[in-house]
């Protein structure tokens, strides 16, 4: 996009956010239409979440990761499972776990289903493969330095909740302290409500479980509610808890999962 001009590549790399940002906005549409005031809320807790305006802001690939994983689950929609495991191949060169967006596959019924599977799972992990075997052969035992980013499940989380929670009983319920143990707060409603609604045939509650598996994993300083980042990297979870939303028709319940699911927005207006 820059033209091999470093000013151009510069600027290509930066504006690419704002490019997704749109994109993001578009498709979205195909599963929460902003028409109604549910639709709406929904449509702007994902367009306005957390880690899409962190991703904006500091330019990061988080965002160009997600309009990718959208793309993938349509796909996956439209019948098109092999196009989608090429889409998500794309994403993994971006991201080694925008893999877990292969959970978007269908599950195969036939023989021929599991072909299709087969053939499916090598289309998103070779393109990750060859760009790692290029890597080592630069890098040799450098390559997996400093790549410890997971812990075990649910440590890291539940020490990052507890110290936002004790410092926002130490700083009080009115003060910034509220912003980090909102943020986290919203990821465990949503990851609650994803395994509740146990919809296996919906390609986005696939995709969306697998990233709860992923947020119980994360290290400390991924889980750290003040970097950005964990809300960044489950970003499909949050889309994905949204579009399920979508299909609530009881408004108290709706309000109430969706004011829990999206306190993030409240950490969003310090990002802007």
């Amino acid at each position: 996009l820059g033209l091999g001009r470093p000013a151009w590549i510069l600027e290509a790399y930066a504006l690419q956010n704002v490019v997704c940002w749109l994109l993001l906005a578009w498709l979205l549409l195909r599963w929460i239409p902003p028409l109604t005031p549910h639709g709406l809320a929904l449509w702007t807790a994902c367009v306005l979440s957390h880690g899409v305006l962190w991703s904006v802001r500091f330019a990061l690939l988080d965002l160009p990761s997600l309009v990718l994983i959208v793309c993938a689950v349509r796909a996956v929609e439209a019948g098109r499972p092999l196009l989608s495991a090429a889409i998500v191949g794309i994403a993994g060169l971006g991201r080694e776990t925008n893999l877990l967006a292969g959970a978007a596959q269908p599950f195969p019924r036939d023989r021929h289903g599991w072909l299709r599977l087969g053939a499916a799972i090598l289309m998103m992990a070779i393109p990750l493969l060859l760009w790692e075997d290029y890597l080592r052969s630069i890098y040799r035992s450098t390559i997996f330095a400093g790549t410890d980013t997971l812990s075990t499940p649910g440590t890291a989380l539940g020490s990052r909740w507890m110290q936002a929670l004790t410092g926002l009983r130490a700083a009080g319920f009115v003060s910034a302290a509220w912003l980090p143990f909102a943020l986290l707060s919203s990821l465990v409603v949503q990851a609650v409500y994803v395994l509740a609604r146990w919809e296996y045939k919906s390609p986005w509650w696939r995709v969306a479980v697998v990233y709860v598996a992923l947020m119980l994993v994360l290290d400390r300083v991924l889980a750290d509610p003040h970097t950005g980042a964990i809300t960044r990297v489950l970003l499909p979870l949050t889309v994905g808890f949204n579009v399920l939303l979508a299909a609530e028709s009881r408004p108290v319940r709706f309000w109430s999962w969706f004011t829990a699911g999206n306190l993030h927005l409240l950490s969003a207006y310090g990002v802007m």
